[in-house]
């Protein structure tokens, strides 16, 4: 890196607005939110991994953590939370039929298993 203290000032500046953005949305109750960055290309990081962990990974760390503060995430709540949220997303989001429930695109390697069960038994055995 030619510049770090510039990249870290920036970086700094970057992920406090990212950060405060992601904290008004969970505030006022979105149910996900995200954040991405162009990190990588198709076979690895666009930095060396020992640059990632230290300008990157303790910011976003950062902000993840004071998202969790004001609503933690269903993947990490009980089988009885998956089961409230998704029938809180069919009754939400079903009314009028052709509802597509899904994990993205992806199922976290950190879900636990029973979690995932109980969403899908709660959208099998729910009554349309």
């Amino acid at each position: 890196m030619i510049n770090r203290a510039f990249v870290e000032k920036l970086y700094d500046k970057l992920y406090k607005l990212q950060g405060e953005i992601l904290r008004r949305l969970t505030k006022a109750g979105m149910d996900m939110v995200g954040f991405e960055g162009d990190i990588a290309m198709q076979h690895s990081l666009i930095m060396g991994p020992d640059t990632w962990r230290s300008v990157d990974k303790p910011r976003l760390a950062k902000i993840i953590a004071s998202c969790k503060k004001i609503n933690n995430d269903v993947h990490i709540g009980t089988p009885e939370d998956c089961r409230k949220e998704a029938i809180t997303y069919i009754e939400w989001c079903g009314q009028s039929g052709g509802l597509v429930l899904g994990a993205s695109n992806s199922i976290g390697y950190d879900v636990p298993v029973e979690n995932i069960v109980a969403w899908y038994e709660a959208v099998r055995d729910y009554k349309f």
